[in-house]
């Protein structure tokens, strides 16, 4: 269990949460609330989505989820990152224009540090949410938003400005964490770091060279880490996941099956939340391969839905090609 030693702790209780364990820890995620007060008794029902952390105006901090497993406020990015809610104005139209106070600030800055320093998280500002380098390190809700904010190289684009990435929410025009406190981001780790915000302003990352996937329809250890690389997961090479009644795909280079109850694949479980979210996968969450799986690739690909994958597979020569492109 992951608990910061200077928060309040008031865990949800586990019959409100995911409870699956984070993947890999990318980002460090900033929003604010858009009002007063607590959101411990908001966030202790039935279908809202949680965050790990809330910091007051008196930078007072209180935990809700263990860091060691998902919050669900950045929809296709929880399974990669720690999320951190802020206490703002009476309205969302003031939490806009309204900075976080010295005292949140303060707080901010040790939790953020504890944060990224427990979990290796990279020391540096995430530039989009686009799965990969580019996504990691400090990063805010709105990077993942959709709306009319203003173009590149302002620091408040969106997600359409940044050329697209994961959806931290599917809410068009949601400001979240605000104007002001954006602009307050690259403070706080600067202060981290130690170095001037100047110094750790968002810049591109450039995209590390790799040899192009061949598109042969076979899904082998090549496919799968350059889909675990894309989806910003370790690399390497194998899904590892529990088949239902013991049945296994034909394709098997680098697929390791662990029939231990209840533990699907990280990436399976992955690409089924992200077409989930796109409303292309119809089974239940839990990173089975499966006919419903494949599924739901096929609708994301635009290809006959019939839930196989025969041997030089249509399907995973779409997946192939998008990967080959840096997508999903």
């Amino acid at each position: 269990m992951a608990l910061f030693p200077a928060a309040n702790l008031k865990l949800i209780d586990h019959k409100f949460l995911n409870v699956a364990p984070i993947a890999v820890y990318n980002r460090v995620n900033l929003h604010t609330q858009g009002g007063l007060g607590s959101l411990f008794g908001f966030r202790s029902q039935p279908n809202r989505p949680s965050a790990h952390f809330w910091v007051s105006q008196a930078g007072v901090v209180e935990q809700y989820v263990d860091t060691d497993i998902r919050a669900e406020a950045d929809l296709e990015g929880n399974d990669a990152t720690v999320s951190v809610e802020t206490e703002g104005g009476e309205s969302s139209a003031i939490a806009q224009i309204q900075e976080w106070t010295a005292p949140q600030l303060q707080s901010l800055t040790a939790l953020v540090a504890w944060i990224m320093s427990t979990h290796n998280i990279e020391l540096r500002l995430a530039t989009d949410s686009k799965p990969g380098p580019s996504s990691r390190g400090l990063s805010w809700h709105r990077l993942g938003i959709d709306g009319n904010f203003p173009e590149l190289p302002d620091m408040l684009a969106g997600r359409k400005q940044r050329g697209g990435g994961m959806h931290y929410s599917t809410a068009t025009g949601k400001v979240c964490p605000g104007n002001a406190k954006i602009h307050q981001i690259p403070g706080i780790l600067a202060a981290i770091t130690g170095t001037s915000p100047a110094v750790v302003s968002p810049a591109p990352v450039a995209p590390t060279a790799a040899v192009p996937l061949e598109v042969d329809g076979f899904w082998g250890s090549a496919t799968t880490t350059r889909a675990q690389e894309v989806l910003g997961q370790p690399a390497d090479g194998q899904v590892r996941f529990q088949f239902r009644n013991n049945k296994q795909p034909a394709m098997t280079t680098g697929w390791v099956f662990d029939f231990a109850p209840g533990r699907g694949s990280p990436l399976i479980t992955r690409m089924q939340e992200i077409m989930a979210a796109a409303g292309q996968y119809q089974g239940t969450v839990d990173g089975v391969a499966g006919s419903e799986s494949t599924k739901g690739l096929q609708r994301r690909f635009g290809i006959a839905v019939d839930g196989i994958l025969p041997a030089k597979s249509p399907t995973v020569m779409a997946l192939q090609r998008a990967l080959n492109a840096g997508t999903f």
